[in-house]
């Protein structure tokens, strides 16, 4: 259409100028946009914009069953119908054709038709992936010359099948302006600003109180010299704004890398685009530039896969969070029994969220929360719909059935709806055939190598940023205070747009948001392959991010995962009882990943991990799995040959031993370890006799599985615990529950009782190897070892020629708080130290450390080489020295010191108001709270322990464990990225479910 609007720009714009408004951003916009441009806008061309991946779904899955349709009837009845009179595809031509003869309006109607290729689908599965399945609809997207055809041919409406979002607009572009490249990609920029509608006006926007006139919001005009030059505006007197926040915000939205934005006509460089608000509501936009268009097309292509349906309900009163998520399970459970009868099988996928509880946050989540209001949001996939149709049938009945409080059904009972699953590739575009039709005849054959300019420039150069350290001040911003942002999702791909408000926040950004960071922080919302990727435009003062494997693919996420009820009786059938799970005699949790100190179920339901200490620094921290990721991707087994990375960790993990030692074996486990270091002491010794204490354990080789007299507590059946013939077992020290109880003594009074071994060895005629002991004994029940033991009992073991071996296994790496290690709370250096997975962060390495004399000697004594071909293979090494690098970067020591600090406070001050709690001790996070039957007595009440351990797990979500030997002794260490949210969740779980039980 034309109007010969008057031009109110020319201080910015120069010579002729075109005029472009755009009345929709996706199917559904408001239908007030198109009257509003129409008549306050002064417009040229007016386009819309239904071109979503999931939209060109609907619609191909509409024109399968309807080959009439196929397009959005919005665009006729909304935009077309009221304003045919003023403005003077195939399907929708027809029906565009009609309706212009229904109001007598003679209208020359274009068709650009070419994007729908199933009848090249035979040719299109030889060359896209294999094992897809078979498309219901392939469409490409187009470039935008045939629509600017269309318009050379007459056209005063043009019906375009699936183009690229920006072609809208650049093919009335091209149409009245000249083409070259940076025209082209000035073009293409107009229209990635207005192919949203609002977002660009004042929609959406980060200031989002700022914006006044939300229900009549300007919708978003472009006007666009030869020169490439255009202004972003928006009709008079509308509501919203366009100002550099928004244009920006809605520049950086879903563009990847910016310097090489691909579309069909051109590819575009948006690096160093300026902007400038030369009037209230008006910016000025230059500086874009254009290289050759890509040689292919991108295809999307449809395919049908199963059905979906959803349930949405209010939950409210009192704990309204735990209500819907049991009542959600209970449904699951019923209609999965129902669907054993009919013969259904299982869901193919389940999904529970909770909104109002942050469930979407992860760990960033609020902890506090308990909300008396909240929404169950119930997703379901199945390959067959009559078991969604049973499903949604069963959904109300929780109303009487079920919790209280299901307040109603959102949009009445599920509707079951078929699941249209998306893939896209690139096509070559010589082998398109593009038709463009006037009034139904055809009136040119396009071909679209012909519209590929091949004219370079040169590439445009960004200048890094620049490395000088920011000025440090005392404040505190959050990322909204000093940048725009702006977000969307391209499939499981993630944009995130950051514009600095002002170019003296850019320094602060760029350096607080690296990639590692914006990784982490997203951690729960991404997979583990996940990569981020993070670009520059200085233009804007902007960077933008690029994230992939994020969101479960984009949408809802739900897992094709095995159902809990399949994997158990799997693991049943398959798996030997020894290996036990954890709540085997309630609920066995179904762990699909973790992410930090959290653990996610199949239904992606948190679990606050407090007990896991071999992920010392928390599952999948980015830079363990970026270290494991690239050393893999080199080289892994290297039996018998250096690498830098062994000379280079091997001294770092002697620094952190204050370089008191001088050699390092390196292992796969904490058992290899101990099993090692008895061979040691064996051979510098000459001897085999090995001091122990009662409740030890020190792995599951056969002759530690016989000095951890901690598994002789666990046998039920008769003979099947052996201990080992050269073990002395010698009291725990425990100043606690132990025989010793009087602080003052009790680590002189313990360590007689190694003297005694010692002396019957003597009367025996034989002597002793080795003292093994853990420096925190944590089977024995999180024993905080007697002052003054070690350093006794060290002195009466040298003294008969043995050495001491001390097991940091699970208490090492900072994990102390005050210390390193926590041997050195006891102010000692054994002869030998163990170490286990942690050091890894769950990788199969562990080391043991010694003295070089000590070494020697072993050497010398044993002729057999000792092989481990992954022990200290580059990959794990890689892995132990990213560990360290994290708890050096991010201070964990002196973290696991405070907060530690504060969850013991925190269970001393809950032990004078629930009695049953005896003791809490520990070092940094690594503590143990012991629950007696009476506090006086300090009678073990394990029956207790394992009551709270179990209302941990299912009410509150919450891992923790019972340990010793009475089995009552709760274990808190969790990954050190535990936070005082986390610790506060925890002293509130025990606080509540003690008052609750009345103990």
């Amino acid at each position: 259409m034309s109007t010969n609007s008057t031009r109110t720009y020319r201080d910015f714009l120069t010579g002729p100028t075109v005029r472009i408004g755009c009345s929709s951003g996706f199917w559904g916009d408001t239908v007030t946009s198109a009257p509003q441009l129409v008549g306050r806008g002064g417009i040229d061309f007016l386009v819309a914009d239904y071109l979503s991946e999931i939209t060109m779904s609907l619609l191909a899955t509409t024109k399968q069953k309807f080959p009439h349709m196929g397009y959005t009837p919005d665009f006729l009845q909304n935009c077309m119908k009221p304003l045919l009179k003023e403005i003077k595809s195939k399907a929708c031509s027809e029906a565009l054709a009609g309706l212009a003869k229904e109001q007598g309006v003679e209208l020359n109607i274009a068709t650009v038709t070419g994007d729908d290729l199933m009848d090249q689908l035979h040719t299109i599965h030889g060359k896209s992936d294999e094992g897809r399945p078979m498309y219901s609809a392939v469409q490409s997207m187009n470039a935008s010359f045939p629509i600017a055809k269309a318009l050379d041919h007459g056209a005063d409406v043009v019906v375009t099948g699936r183009c690229v979002d920006s072609a809208l607009t650049l093919g009335p572009l091209i149409h009245k302006v000249e083409r070259d490249l940076d025209q082209l990609a000035a073009g293409s920029l107009a229209g990635h600003l207005v192919e949203c509608g609002a977002q660009v006006t004042g929609g959406i926007f980060t200031d989002w109180s700022t914006i006044h006139g939300w229900d009549d919001i300007g919708f978003p005009i472009i006007e666009c010299d030869r020169s490439g030059q255009f202004i972003v505006t928006k009709p008079t007197e509308s509501g919203g704004r366009v100002s550099i926040g928004t244009v920006s915000e809605q520049l950086v939205y879903e563009i990847g890398d910016p310097s090489a934005y691909l579309l069909p006509d051109v590819t575009c460089d948006f690096t160093n685009v300026c902007l400038e608000e030369v009037q209230e509501d008006v910016v000025l936009v230059k500086g874009a530039r254009g290289k050759s268009a890509p040689q292919q097309y991108k295809v999307t292509a449809t395919c049908a896969d199963g059905y979906r349906a959803l349930a949405v309900c209010p939950v409210v009163g009192p704990n309204a969070a735990q209500k819907a998520r049991k009542t959600a399970e209970a449904i699951l459970k019923r209609t999965r029994n129902m669907f054993d009868v009919l013969q259904l099988g299982d869901y193919s996928q389940t999904h529970i969220q909770i909104l109002g509880t942050e469930s979407s946050y992860g760990h960033h989540a609020q902890s506090s929360l308990n909300p008396r209001e909240v929404v169950l949001w119930l997703g379901v996939r199945h390959k067959q719909k009559a078991a969604l149709e049973v499903f949604a049938r069963e959904i109300a009945p929780a109303g009487t059935g079920m919790a209280p409080g299901l307040t109603g059904l959102v949009g009445g009972r599920p509707k079951v709806s078929p699941v249209l699953r998306l893939h896209s590739f690139l096509y070559p575009r010589k082998e398109l055939s593009i038709n463009i039709l006037m009034n139904g005849k055809l009136v040119e054959k396009f071909t679209s190598e012909a519209a590929i300019i091949n004219v370079q420039y040169p590439e445009t150069v960004v200048s890094p940023p620049t490395s000088a350290e920011p000025v440090r001040g005392d404040y505190e911003y959050r990322v909204e205070e000093l940048a725009y942002l702006r977000s969307g999702d391209k499939g499981d791909t993630v944009n995130i747009g950051v514009v600095a408000r002002n170019a003296k926040a850019l320094p602060y950004l760029r350096e607080q948001l690296t990639t590692h960071a914006v990784k982490d922080y997203f951690a729960h919302l991404l997979e583990t392959n996940s990569t981020v990727e993070r670009y520059e435009l200085p233009g804007i003062g902007a960077i933008n991010f690029v994230i992939t494997k994020a969101l479960g693919g984009g949408g809802c996420r739900l897992y094709d995962a095995t159902l809990r009820e399949e994997a158990l009786k799997l693991r049943k059938e398959y798996v030997a009882s020894t290996l036990s799970l954890h709540y085997s005699t309630i609920k066995p949790l179904k762990i699909l990943y973790g992410r930090g100190q959290y653990l996610y179920d199949e239904n992606e339901q948190p679990y606050l991990d407090c007990i896991n200490n071999v992920t010392q620094v928390g599952h999948c921290h980015p830079k363990v799995v970026e270290a494991f990721a690239t050393q893999a991707a080199q080289f892994s087994s290297l039996p018998f040959q250096s690498h830098d990375l062994y000379e280079k960790y091997t001294k770092r993990l002697l620094k952190s031993f204050q370089n008191k030692y001088d050699f390092v074996f390196y292992v796969h486990s904490g058992s290899e370890a101990n099993d090692l270091a008895m061979q040691i002491a064996e051979a510098y010794t000459g001897h085999t006799e090995v001091i122990v204490i009662e409740g030890a354990y020190h792995g599951h080789t056969v002759p530690l599985m016989g000095l951890s007299s901690y598994k002789a507590h666990q046998v039920t059946t008769a003979g099947s615990y052996s201990k080992n013939p050269h073990a002395w077992i010698v009291p725990c020290p425990d100043p606690y529950q132990g025989k010793y109880r009087d602080p003052l003594t009790a680590g002189r009074l313990y360590a007689e009782e190694v003297k005694k071994v010692l002396d019957e060895m003597k009367e025996q005629g034989t002597k002793v190897a080795s003292f093994l002991c853990e420096s925190f004994p944590g089977c024995a029940g999180q024993v905080k070892i007697a002052d003054g033991y070690f350093k006794t009992v060290f002195k009466y073991v040298h003294s008969a020629g043995g050495l001491c071996i001390l097991d940091e296994v699970q208490t090492g790496f900072g994990r102390a708080g005050d210390y390193f290690w926590i041997f050195e709370s006891q102010g000692v250096w054994p002869d030998i130290v163990t170490i286990g997975k942690p050091m890894g962060n769950g990788h199969p390495i562990a080391a043991v450390v010694t003295s070089k004399k000590i070494a020697k000697a072993f050497a010398a004594a044993n002729n057999v080489k000792i092989f481990e071909e992954y022990g200290a293979d580059p990959v794990s090494l890689a892995v132990a020295d990213a560990v360290m690098t994290v708890i050096e970067e991010e201070s964990l020591q002196k973290h696991a010191k405070e907060l530690g600090s504060y969850i013991m406070d925190g269970f001393l001050k809950l032990s004078k108001v629930h009695p049953c709690i005896g003791d809490v001790r520990g070092f940094g996070l690594f503590i143990g709270v012991e629950i007696v039957k009476d506090p006086l007595t300090r009678e073990p009440d394990g029956t207790l322990a394992k009551t709270i351990v179990s209302r941990a797990m299912m009410e509150y979500k919450i891992i923790v464990m019972e340990d010793g030997l009475s089995h009552n002794v709760i274990k808190v260490k969790p990954p050190l990225c535990f936070t005082r949210e986390n610790a506060d969740s925890l002293l509130r779980a025990f606080d509540e479910i003690l008052s609750e039980l009345g103990k």
